[in-house]
């Protein structure tokens, strides 16, 4: 089986053949350290504790990027947005959590919706993946 190692390569690849069992095993996998960037709200009043809290859209999904990036439009009274940086299995375990989707890459050539039941699929891999990189110090061979 070919390896995938990075959440771009995978969806590329799911682009290419679509979603196969081994597709979102690659997925989950890369996911799994991955540092990934959730769209939230930057108001200071969002969360009285001061967490980050998620954009939603209008299906309810969390919006990721695997690099920063902003939406283009965004509405003079709608809050700013900023990004919370995160794991690819903790975005997956904040999805499970809210029992909602995912919309990766949002607004580009990869943009891929995962559902609520499929993030479950992929917090198997993901959680493999990220407990692999933590006993190696971050390092994974590919």
């Amino acid at each position: 089986m070919t390896t995938i190692t990075t959440v771009r390569a995978a969806l590329r690849v799911i682009v290419t053949v679509g979603w196969t069992p081994r597709s979102l095993y690659q997925l989950g996998a890369a996911m799994g350290p991955a540092t990934l960037y959730l769209l939230c709200s930057g108001s200071p009043e969002a969360d009285a504790a001061g967490d980050p809290v998620p954009v939603q859209d209008d299906q309810g999904r969390l919006l990721a990027y695997t690099t920063p990036r902003l939406p283009l439009t965004r509405g003079e009274d709608r809050p700013p947005l900023r990004h919370s940086e995160l794991t690819g299995a903790a975005l997956l375990r904040l999805a499970v959590g809210a029992g909602c989707g995912l919309v990766l890459e949002p607004g580009c050539s990869l943009e891929r919706t995962i559902t609520a039941r499929t993030v479950l699929s992929l917090q198997v891999a993901a959680g493999h993946t990220e407990s692999l990189a933590a006993a190696t110090g971050g390092r994974l061979a590919s």
